[in-house]
């Protein structure tokens, strides 16, 4: 099987880069492990774009919607959407976070 395209959306790219430098803040190597962390699951996605967490949200965008947590990181998730030729990653987000409101605004 040919792996997926990463379709990797802006404010996920945001997340992500928010959440690094969050962790900088205590162990820049800690943050260089989330940010290798955060490259492995997204290639794991691309190489098998159906292992996520199917979640039903009320919007219309985010249906066939699934969440995958970064390894290591349980409770940092990827919230993507696999289509016939990529992966669309929405956001990335810590799972005590308001997602619904959130994933409102994943353009």
């Amino acid at each position: 099987m040919m792996e997926a395209h990463l379709l990797i959306r802006p404010k996920a790219i945001e997340d992500i880069t928010a959440h690094a430098f969050f962790i900088a803040e205590d162990s820049s190597a800690e943050a260089e492990r989330f940010m290798t962390d955060v490259e492995a699951s997204f290639r794991l996605l691309a190489e098998t774009p159906g292992i996520g967490s199917p979640r039903a949200f009320p919007s219309p965008h985010l249906e066939g919607l699934r969440i995958w947590p970064i390894r290591n990181h349980a409770k940092d998730l990827i919230f993507y959407i696999p289509r016939r030729d990529d992966v669309d990653i929405i956001r990335v987000l810590h799972s005590a976070r308001d997602l619904l409101t959130l994933l409102g605004r994943w353009g």
